[in-house]
């Protein structure tokens, strides 16, 4: 019966003088990545608004790009050309 508590208490002596720093390095690891995740969760908020903003001027740009390409157009250019003409009419008219 000694010699098996010899053993034992051996036995426990190594399994502890290997599992505690294991233990630590892994407490610490695990430490660490908590406060990584709590530090990101604040930022992903703001990182999610600023992809909806992106998304937005991404939009609006395209609609502008469609807007430019319609003024271009030649039926546009006309009405343009027609209202400066009118503008001019206008402008002699008043001064008359």
């Amino acid at each position: 019966m000694n010699s098996f508590m010899d053993d034992f208490v051996g036995l426990v002596a190594v399994v502890m003088v290997f599992s505690i720093p294991l233990l630590a390095i892994f407490l610490s690891y695990r430490s660490k990545m908590r406060k990584m995740e709590l530090n990101n969760g604040g930022k992903q908020d703001e990182i999610d608004q600023l992809k909806r903003q992106i998304g937005h001027l991404f939009q609006q740009q395209e609609l502008l790009e469609e807007r430019i390409t319609d003024l271009e157009s030649p039926r546009e250019k006309d009405k343009i050309s027609l209202s400066i003409e009118e503008l001019d009419i206008l402008r002699k008219a008043d001064k008359k």
